[in-house]
This record gives structure tokens, sequence and C-alpha cells, in this order.
């Protein structure tokens, strides 16, 4: 027998990402940039308290209208509660990133109240600017189209992306810090392009989030632990979905002020 769980904000966000279903014939090649982010590159000290912290606030008052459903039973595996379509390249990851985290979470923003909007970079104001033809995957939006956060996806299934950021966060604890640097080159540089403070860098299967803050030096990108798309929102595990992530970075973002010091190119990525 089928049945139907109704989902209001707070439910739809802890929901973790379902399994992608990748064709046999998909594309394999790297579309990792050759652009190195060359600033001070830290970890981001408790996000995922952070992101905790925010759900819980008693200050937030959680809407209970009826945002999803999930059908589930004898049945619910022709539903479009489960992941049906079939991937073969980075289209077709975005489009299902945009169904399955960006609507999500975009809703959950404008029902609490936020004026935020996850969508294209030919969306934003920034993307008419004179002479610019860089186009990042995502961003989020504020209502009068000026861009908050910038988002870049990467396949989960081509060989140098699998596993990626977890492998370059281990590679960067263990003192070799250039894989990682490489990995959030491109990601980092929209972050200057943009002047925005807030990124985020996907495979589907991973996410990590970004933010740029100043220090007593300068200026530093921090780089929050890897989420990944199962992950569960436990408090005494400590640990959050990509949802919940995704919903508190575009809060930071729509607050954050443009980078107060801003460096040079070649200090930023090279």
């Amino acid at each position: 027998m089928l049945s139907v769980t109704r989902l209001a904000a707070r439910d739809v966000l802890q929901q973790p990402l379902p399994p992608l279903i990748v064709g046999q014939n998909h594309t394999i090649s790297s579309a990792i940039h050759p652009v190195d982010f060359v600033g001070t590159l830290v970890p981001w000290p408790n996000f995922r308290g952070e992101v905790i912290a925010a759900f819980n606030s008693r200050t937030v008052t959680w809407n209970t209208q009826t945002l999803d459903v999930i059908i589930s039973g004898i049945g619910a595996v022709d539903t479009v509660s489960q992941e049906q379509l079939v991937l073969g390249d980075e289209t077709g990851l975005q489009g299902r990133l945009n169904e399955r985290l960006s609507r999500p979470v975009t809703t959950c923003l404008q029902v609490q109240g936020h004026l935020l909007r996850i969508g294209d970079f030919k969306a934003s104001s920034e993307a008419a600017r004179p002479g610019y033809s860089r186009i990042p995957d995502l961003v989020v939006l504020d209502n009068g189209a000026a861009t908050k956060v910038v988002g870049e996806v990467k396949t989960p299934w081509a060989p140098e992306h699998v596993n990626m950021l977890r492998d370059g966060v281990e590679f960067f604890e263990a003192g070799q810090e250039h894989q990682l640097r490489r990995i959030l080159g491109q990601v980092a540089r929209y972050m200057k392009d943009l002047n925005v403070r807030n990124a985020f860098l996907s495979t589907y299967d991973e996410r990590m989030f970004l933010r740029k803050v100043d220090t007593t030096t300068g200026w530093a990108l921090q780089f929050s632990p890897v989420i990944t798309r199962d992950s569960q929102y436990s408090i005494p595990m400590k640990t959050i979905t990509t949802r919940q992530g995704l919903f508190y970075l575009g809060l930071l973002g729509q607050t954050a002020q443009p980078f107060t010091t801003r460096p040079s190119r070649s200090q930023w990525t090279t």
C-alpha cells in the first residue's frame, strides 16, 4: 500500500539527496580547470555546528505549510518521489541538482520570508556586465538579481572527480595543499570576479561550502567539511544534509557585504 508523508520547510531541508542513475554511456573527461587558489586557505571551523544552531534557533519560526510529499510503500518505485532520469553529462547533472536541491531550498527560503532564489547565472545582473564572459553553473540571487552566492558543479562519475573533495581535504590535512587549491581554483576565481563572499562546489555526491573572511593579515578562504548527498541530519552526531548547508549559505550570502579587502588577481588565483 502506498503512503504519503507531507513535508513542511523544516522537513524538506532534512531530506538527503537520492542516488543518481548514471547511464552506461557517459562523459569521462575531467572538468577541473588549470586554475589554483593561492591565497590563505583554512578549514571553516564548526561549520556544521553553525548550521545546526541556525536550524534550531529560537528566533526562527518555521512555516508549517506543506511544501512537498514523499510517496512510499509498494509501488513507490514508479513515482516521482524516486529518481527516474538517466544521466550522461554535466548538463543532465545540473538539471538533477536544480530539481533535487535548488528548487526545494529556494522554496524553503521563500516560504520563510527570505527574498532569495537559486538560479542560472544568466538571470543575474552581473551577467550583463560588459566584457565578462565566464558562466558559473549556479548562483543564489536576491530580489534585485544580484549574485549573493556562486556555485560550480562537476560530475561525480568522471575518474578525476570521484571522491575528489574528500581526497583533496585528506591531502590538505597531510600538508599537501596543491590538489585542493586546484579543485577550488575555478569557483574561487568566480568569487573574486563577482565580489561575493560565499560559494559552493558540488559533484552531487559531495559538496563543499566556502566563504571569504577578513583576518588580521588580510583575508582567507575557508572551506567546510565535505557534506555527502546521503548525509542525514543529526544533532548528536553533528551532521547535516546538503539542503541544510545550502539554505544556511544562502542566509549568509543575503546579509554579507562585498569583500572588504580585495586581493589582486595574482594574490587570489593563478
